[in-house]
């Protein structure tokens, strides 16, 4: 009794050990990336049910995928809503972003969700052990589960917000309750069930639908030559297979051209040939996966022993398990285009077939060696445990803590917000919803398409580079860039360890010279100096943009303005701007009030020596045509008393400068 119980004790702490590391490597890098979103897959799930939870409503509009996980999704992320409304993290459903396309507003959102996906695939863990002990043995189970908690593949994926981690759980689900049809045979219940999983499985993702063959398989092994007549059952379980995915995936019917339309992308997708994997039947290319980067060397070697196994001893088991894996092997194949990910649903019995070939070749090992059971035993389980998990253990602790670090992107971000001056425009090339409420940073798509002069004349003082966005024939123009600047911060990226793209802070230097602007120096006080302006047509901004002159404004448009300020002497407190067009008679036909750069640097914390630029666009109302003047001035925030203006012809005797004459044309559309 004491024995017995030292050994469920013995297996249960193992067992604890192995859901515990496998809960940790799946947790330990979880945020990996955040803000950005670097895999594409996960916006595609995200998307549609951020719009459901906008919409107040459960229908998709959108089936790529079924709607199970979806559901399951937007469950998760109607919860994350209430605790970040109590929590005062939201306030409203207007929050809630169109688009997590490369980059989101909303990373929490995503780590619920990760921490989902998270959940399914520790699961999985337990329920591989489950089966392994249930239809061979402990040892089995243990193995199994370890080498499943342990795969760098598994691990990866369960840290995305997608459907293949819990369509492998379901698979998993599935496959148990075929397998229990082989001793349940006359069980309608367990028919049913089998039916159900299998439904749940495909309203994860449609093409495990193909783990119903593991069903027929094991009617087929539980009642031999009596199968056919009792396909009743199995027509059972179809039923409950049908009406479980039509209840998974309501809205097909209501939403049918929907359902249409992404059938008939996915279709597509997968006939263009744009996969990780191109061409039909890749066998080597798949045999390389598994070997080096989907299973590695140990786990693949014994799942292939354990596959011998099988079909040696003619295990009932495991030829279910076969019945399932290979005809879904060959049909992934057969496609013209893959994508390794459809291979997650394989991995528990994957790993299943390792644990079988690693007890049992302890067994046999343990046989043949002539020294005492018990010592060889263990000397032997540690060995093959090493020879089968070490290499994935090791691979696993370097992926997920080379994924924890913060990516390169991130600490540029943190670079430009918290050590840049913010006076001059920086720009970077990355991603510009990052920068939409910062009005220094212009995000460009790729900074070889200008030279450095004409970065100078508008006043751009920083360069952040991204080697992502770099393309291949542009290296030459990106180091002729580099020449002419100077590199005073770098974030490595991935080839340097680092998660992220290279990304380099070049400094162009702050010359007065080499802007081009409209001169008109004027003095404002013994702090600042007003340097000249920019001006523009177009639609009223949100950041500091480049200004080309334009021509005669027209009634209702709006002048864009950059103005150049020097700062002279220290500031502590915060000035605002006031813009008065007048007309011929000196009367005030439209202005504009506001604190200078408000959002982001006002001039309280403006610094000696620097130039700042700042953009006080203004609307315009349908005036006549005819000749008005633009007058600008500064006054102080505290006191309202205005900043006088001079050392300027264009100074006026109320503080303030003329700063431009506007031509306002007419409209003739």
């Amino acid at each position: 009794m004491r024995a017995r119980l030292a050994w469920w004790r013995a297996e249960h702490w193992t067992l604890g050990m192995i859901m515990a590391l496998a809960l940790l490597l799946r947790l330990w890098a979880l945020r990996w990336g955040l803000p950005y979103v670097d895999h594409p897959d996960e916006p595609a799930i995200v998307n549609p049910v951020l719009a459901m939870l906008r919409r107040g409503d459960w229908r998709p509009h959108f089936f790529n995928y079924p709607s199970l996980y979806p559901y399951v999704l937007r469950a998760v992320f109607t919860l994350h809503w209430h605790w970040g409304v109590a929590t005062g993290l939201y306030t409203n459903l207007n929050q809630l972003p169109q688009t997590s396309d490369i980059y989101t507003t909303v990373p929490e959102f995503f780590v619920w969700g990760r921490v989902l996906t998270t959940l399914c695939g520790v699961a999985t863990v337990g329920l591989v052990y489950r089966i392994g002990r249930r239809w061979w043995s402990v040892g089995t189970a243990l193995v199994a589960a370890a080498v499943l908690a342990m795969l760098p593949f598994h691990i990866r994926h369960s840290q995305y917000i997608t459907t293949d981690v819990p369509s492998a759980l379901m698979t998993t689900l599935a496959l148990a309750a075929a397998l229990r049809l082989l001793v349940a045979r006359e069980s309608w219940r367990w028919y049913a069930l089998a039916g159900l999983w299998v439904g749940l499985a495909t309203g994860t993702k449609y093409n495990v639908g193909l783990v119903a063959l593991a069903v027929a398989m094991a009617h087929v092994l539980a009642w031999g030559a009596q199968s056919l007549r009792q396909s009743g059952r199995l027509a059972w379980a179809a039923l409950w297979c049908v009406g479980t995915f039509a209840a998974t995936t309501p809205t097909i019917a209501i939403d049918w051209a929907d359902f249409t339309r992404d059938m008939q992308r996915q279709l597509i997708s997968y006939s263009g040939g744009h996969g990780e994997i191109v061409g039909r039947w890749p066998v080597g290319e798949y045999l390389d996966f598994l070997w080096f980067d989907g299973l590695r060397i140990g786990p693949a070697s014994a799942a292939l022993v354990g596959l011998a196994w099988v079909l040696r001893r003619r295990n009932r088991p495991g030829l279910v398990l076969l019945s399932f894996c290979l005809p879904y092997l060959l049909f992934t194949l057969s496609q013209p285009t893959h994508f390794v990910r459809n291979l997650l649903p394989l991995m528990p019995v994957f790993a299943l077939w390792a644990g079988l070939a690693t007890t049992y070749s302890i067994t046999w090992l343990t046989t043949a060696l002539r020294t005492p059971r018990a010592i060889s035993a263990t000397w032997l389980t540690l060995a093959v445990g090493v020879l089968v998990l070490g290499w994935p253990f090791f691979k696993a602790i370097e992926i997920t803590r080379f994924e924890a670090q913060p990516n390169s992107k991130v600490l540029a971000d943190s670079y430009v917000r918290d050590v840049l001056p913010r006076g001059l425009p920086v720009a970077v090339e990355l991603n510009p919803v990052r920068w939409s409420g910062s009005p220094s940073v212009l995000a460009l798509p790729d900074l070889t398409e200008h030279t450095i002069e004409w970065y100078r004349a508008q006043g751009i003082r920083y360069l952040i580079s991204n080697a992502h966005y770099r393309r291949p024939d542009a290296d030459l123009l990106y180091q002729g860039l580099r020449d002419h600047a100077q590199l005073i911060a770098q974030f490595t990226g991935d080839k340097d360890g680092t998660p992220g793209p290279h990304i380099d802070v070049l400094d162009l230097g702050l010359s007065r010279d080499g802007l081009v602007l409209n001169a008109t120096p004027a003095q404002f006080g013994p702090a600042l100096r007003l340097l000249g302006y920019q001006r523009g047509v177009g639609d009223l901004r949100a950041s500091i943009t480049p200004l080309d002159g334009g021509s005669d404004i027209k009634a209702g448009q709006n002048l864009l303005l950059n103005l150049y300020w020097e700062v002279q002497a220290p500031l502590d407190r915060d000035y605002a701007l006031f813009i008065h067009v007048l007309d011929a008679a000196g009367n005030t036909v439209a202005q504009r009030d506001a604190v200078i750069r408000q959002g982001d640097y006002p001039t309280s914390r403006w610094q000696v020596g620097e130039i700042v630029v700042d953009i006080p666009d203004l609307p315009l109302p349908d005036l006549p045509a005819g000749d008005y003047q633009v007058k600008i001035g500064l006054y102080d925030m505290a006191t309202f008393a205005r900043i006088p203006a001079y050392n300027s012809p264009n100074a006026t005797e109320d503080a303030g400068l003329m700063l431009l004459t506007l031509q306002v044309g007419v409209d003739n559309q």
